[in-house]
């Protein structure tokens, strides 16, 4: 169902109307539901497409079979309700008499909620759509709660939240969610996460992924905004369609910023791409960027030097130049050292000076036994399926057969030679800095090896809240869905962080775990029809996240009034 505007030629007029579409056969037609009007243009036809938006919502309504629990004035005081610290009082009813009508899970709904209004999304797509507001609010809510599909989501909210959502409305409110509202997301997102320090951002790291699609159909020449394309997968699925996701944070894992590109996107082509819009809405003149190594590219550090900003990026050794990799591998110049102030120096380190650039290497024996470790079983493996294999040749085409001797006739051996020369590089790891020469090492070192930040957010957003698998082909729905998963994201992180100022470090699922077992039981006495609600018990746990958001949990029983 939707509105829509009809010119009429003969008299010069627009015919407002709601419209609703249905199959007939293998065609699609359309109905006309409502005449709402005509207008001349203008001002008096936006006031007459107002209108309609209107009466859609109305008809919406009318035409839902369902029942919810409650209304939403209603849903936001029981809420209230359970939050007022009252005295147990009698209330003149026979528990023998009543029934539980329905169990709400609402600890995360009022705590991550009271989150999603201070981010300032509660108005997302206007005042006047608040139906559609409600309804993404409910997506990103439940995405925290239990991530599951679309279709899943409205049935866990109808059985475990007290709350009916149509599903043509979920996808119709996730159609709002154009490039012009998903600028306005992230630049919320940009400024309650500066909001959060009391020193300007100093500090960027910035990192990609993949998210890989359960098709390997691409979008050539089937949209007009083409996001699915098969590329390098991080995800180890390169015959699967997939898109990249670049995520920018903060210190501590706050989300600034994200980026969506399509599948077949170089990753070192998204940094300056990426960082572009980023200093065309913000100040960051004198922010340092972190990144990895996949990032790094001459083209990339040349384009940061340009603009003077400051990087910390993972170096290749192994692609510089003969005499730099000699330097880097030659044992004399490494010196000990340590992050912190106390105990044996964790590992050595060794700074080559390159022009303007300085170049870190590192070497830990902790590492060089986990990379001799890796090759010999990943070796092991190889030789296992070589062995196996009826066209052992199709192996050997990458990875760690390089270090094998498979001759076309005869059994594969391992080439020791090969082996020599990598165990050189084991434990050894190297970045490379410019523009912070007021940086000592142990700090460059330091905020290099904060980038587990933003691996714990990929982390995050693909196991916690489930990014993938995605369900949507479209690149508007795709768009969509990551927004919503975004600000799922926006909101575990900043939860996080009050947690972790307060003492309280929890991860993503301990929260919703014990936000999930703060529960309202529904009790119907079926001689009156009156109502009660049974508060669960809560945590310590549990409480601790309700403080960080200024509320209580009162486990006092109470009548619901009928409004």
């Amino acid at each position: 169902m939707f509105v829509r505007k009809k010119f009429d030629a003969a008299r010069n007029r627009y015919r407002v109307q709601i419209v609703q579409s249905f199959r007939d056969g293998k065609k699609v037609r359309q109905k006309i539901i409502r005449h709402v009007g005509t207008a001349p243009g203008g001002a008096q036809l936006t006031k007459l497409m107002e209108l309609g938006e209107f009466i859609k919502e109305d008809l919406r309504q009318q035409s839902n079979p369902q029942q919810e629990l409650f209304t939403p004035k209603q849903y936001a005081d029981l809420l209230s309700q359970c939050r007022r610290n009252r005295k147990a009082a009698h209330l003149g009813v026979d528990l023998g008499q009543c029934r539980e009508q329905n169990r709400l899970n609402i600890g995360v709904r009022e705590a991550f909620g009271r989150l999603y209004s201070s981010m300032g999304w509660d108005r997302l797509l206007g005042s006047r759509k608040a139906s559609a507001n409600r309804i993404i609010k409910e997506l990103v809510l439940a995405r925290i709660a239990q991530p599951r599909s679309k279709r899943g989501t409205v049935m866990d909210l109808a059985r475990d939240g007290g709350v009916t959502l149509n599903l043509d409305w979920v996808y119709q409110s996730m159609d709002y969610l154009d490039q012009r509202v998903i600028d306005s997301i992230r630049r919320n997102a940009s400024a309650r996460a500066e909001e959060l320090f009391t020193q300007p951002i100093d500090v960027l790291f910035y990192d990609t992924t993949t998210l890989y699609f359960q098709s390997d159909r691409e979008d050539y020449g089937q949209n007009k905004d083409p996001l699915r394309f098969k590329g390098y997968s991080k995800d180890g699925k390169p015959h699967r369609t997939q898109v990249v996701l670049a995520l920018l944070v903060t210190r501590g894992g706050i989300p600034l910023d994200y980026e969506l590109y399509p599948g077949n996107t170089y990753e070192g082509d998204t940094l300056c791409r990426a960082l572009d819009g980023i200093t065309e809405r913000y100040d960051v003149s004198r922010v340092t960027v972190v990144a990895d190594a996949g990032l790094f590219s001459h083209s990339n550090l040349e384009w940061l030097r340009e603009r003077n900003l400051p990087y910390i990026v993972g170096f290749r050794a192994k692609n510089a130049t003969r005499k730099l990799k000699e330097q880097i591998l030659d044992a004399d110049g490494y010196e000990g050292y340590r992050f912190d102030q106390d105990g044996e120096a964790q590992c050595n380190c060794k700074i080559i000076a390159r022009g303007e650039e300085r170049i870190i290497a590192t070497y830990s024996k902790k590492r060089a036994r986990k990379d001799r470790h890796s090759r010999e079983r990943a070796l092991e493996k190889l030789l296992k399926r070589l062995k196996r294999s009826a066209k052992p040749l199709s192996l050997v085409s990458k990875g760690h057969a390089r270090f094998l001797n498979v001759p076309s006739d005869g059994e594969a051996t391992v080439n020791e030679e090969k082996v020599a020369q990598a165990a050189r590089w084991d434990g050894i790891h190297t970045i490379i800095a410019w523009g912070n020469d007021q940086l000592s090492t142990t700090e460059l070192l330091h905020q290099y090896r904060q980038l587990w930040h933003i691996e714990r957010g990929f982390r995050t957003n693909k196991h916690d809240l489930r990014i993938r698998p995605i369900f949507h082909w479209t690149s508007r729905r795709i768009r969509a869905h990551i927004a919503i998963c975004f600000m799922a994201y926006c909101c575990v992180q900043h939860m996080s962080h009050r947690l972790q100022a307060l003492g309280h470090p929890m991860s993503p699922e301990s929260m919703r775990r014990e936000l999930n077992h703060l529960q309202v039981s529904i009790l119907e006495n079926h001689q009156d029809d009156r109502r009660f609600a049974m508060p669960s018990n809560a945590s310590a746990k549990a409480r601790r996240i309700y403080r960080c958001v200024n509320l209580k949990w009162s486990t006092v029983p109470f009548e619901i009034k009928p409004m």
